[in-house]
């Protein structure tokens, strides 16, 4: 009041006396001012207000792998009066943030009227992320006959987002990999947000395989004696996985087989693994044998004078396997005697493969001589007459072998 003669009196329009108003909504407000003498004044004011109030809104990002710092808020303001301030709870003052990991963010914001009058709001935004990393399990089956395919990994993928990506080192796309070689293979696996901003994780499964392969070696004795059977097999198996299972094709389920007629023995072992998907080897060995047993025939000379030792025999050896040794049953040891006195004569003949184990053949041969020693007797006629030419022998021989023949002192 610049007039007038106070003191004066106050009556607004909102039915307040005094002379001053306060907190004040947005409105128009008349006041009729009196003075002392009567006298009145009256006049208008206008309080005014932003258009809206401050209002807050936003877009998150949230963190797209686990324990990551990919979180951001887009904040949005409108209403009060700009410009704005920001206080984040994390401390940064600036109306987005980036580069978050998970967790609550609360900002006040405030209008261009400061922190003392003005407008202000208040919102809270979670940042999320996966609950876990993308982790990775594995069993593998390893290769099961050295230089094969028959290893596989089977995985297990979790955490993270799924909804999975696989890439093998040998090229593989497929969760599990299957027909490997021995040899070490890597996987990386990407969650569903894929490989420019998700979640991947690494592993490295090794497939192994026995060092070497089943290799057979063996030693033989081949029979002695054609018609034996004393041949064997000694068998040694090495690399694969023991222990090894055998079955020979005559039966036999033992490493070493003995007691064995000459002829083809096939062996089939197989490792550990089994014979459904484990290694095998396969040997065939042959067991031989002399081509004919040991046989004998003689040649023999009898004795031509009873009592006499002009016997002999001539033996020959064939089959079994020379040289051979001779035991006569009159101690001689050659292959042939003879200077024999007649009788029975036996030989034990045993060939190169010796006594204990080899072939013998025995044969008798009997030197025969005459029945009885060459006797003569004689009957004579002498001559009766001096001088007369009338004698006679009557000669009988007996013994010796007939026919005889006669030599005379007379011619």
């Amino acid at each position: 009041v610049s007039s007038g003669t106070a003191p004066y009196s106050y009556l607004w329009s909102n039915g307040s006396t005094s002379e001053d108003l306060s907190s004040l909504p947005a409105g128009t407000y008349s006041v009729t001012v009196t003075d002392a003498n009567g006298c009145t004044g009256t006049t208008t004011v206008t309080i005014t207000q932003p258009a809206a109030p401050l209002t807050l809104s936003f877009t998150q990002t949230d963190v797209l792998c686990f324990g990551g710092s990919t979180g951001a808020i887009d904040l949005s303001v409108s209403g009060g009066t700009a410009p704005y301030t920001y206080s984040w709870s994390n401390g940064a003052v600036t109306q987005d943030l980036n580069s978050l990991p998970a967790g609550t963010y609360t900002v006040d914001v405030h209008d261009v009227n400061g922190l003392t009058g003005g407008c202000a709001a208040t919102t809270s935004v979670t940042i999320v992320q996966p609950d876990t990393p993308v982790a990775l399990n594995s069993t593998n089956v390893n290769v099961l006959c050295n230089g094969g395919a028959t290893g596989s990994i089977d995985l297990t993928a979790g955490g993270g987002t799924p909804g999975y990506t696989y890439s093998w080192s040998n090229g593989a796309t497929t969760q599990d990999v299957s027909g490997l070689a021995a040899g070490t293979y890597t996987v990386n696996v990407h969650d569903a947000n894929g490989t420019t901003g998700g979640c991947a994780a690494t592993t490295s499964v090794t497939i192994t395989q026995p060092a070497a392969a089943i290799s057979l070696s063996f030693t033989q004795v081949n029979v002695l004696c054609n018609g034996g059977s004393t041949g064997s097999i000694d068998l040694t198996a090495a690399g694969g996985t023991a222990p090894y299972t055998y079955l020979w094709s005559n039966g036999a389920v033992t490493q070493d087989i003995s007691s064995l007629t000459a002829g083809t023995y096939t062996v089939t072992v197989t490792d550990a693994n089994g014979s459904s998907g484990g290694c095998s080897a396969t040997l065939s060995v042959t067991i031989t044998q002399p081509s004919a047993a040991v046989s004998l025939s003689t040649t023999q000379t009898n004795i031509l004078c009873f009592g006499a030792s002009t016997g002999a025999i001539n033996l020959s050896v064939a089959g079994g396997t020379a040289p051979y040794s001779y035991v006569w049953s009159n101690g001689a040891t050659t292959q042939d005697i003879s200077a024999l006195a007649a009788g029975t004569y036996t030989v034990v003949v045993t060939d190169a493969n010796g006594s204990t184990g080899g072939c013998t053949a025995t044969t008798t041969v009997t030197i025969t001589q005459p029945a009885a020693a060459l006797t003569v007797s004689t009957t004579q006629t002498n001559v009766l007459c001096f001088g007369a030419s009338t004698g006679a022998i009557d000669l009988t021989p007996a013994g010796g072998t007939a026919p005889y023949t006669y030599l005379w002192s007379n011619g």
